[in-house]
């Protein structure tokens, strides 16, 4: 049985699960200034590939 307030059990989501808005909005706020954002999300926020495609252009400008 999943959880709506953990998020377990629900496929639909990405890595981060029902935290992944969160996760997104780190991202954004790490592409504008990596200072920003506390260096322990920095390794992840590198990797990190938004689910809905929003953010970074696969194509190389």
């Amino acid at each position: 049985m999943s959880s709506q307030v953990t998020g377990l059990g629900v496929s639909n989501e990405g890595e981060f699960g029902a935290n992944e808005w969160l996760v997104d909005e780190l991202y954004e706020q790490y592409r504008v200034d990596p200072n920003s954002v506390d260096k322990a999300w920095w390794p992840i926020l590198e990797s990190y590939t938004p689910v809905d495609g929003a953010g970074t252009s696969a194509t190389p400008a």
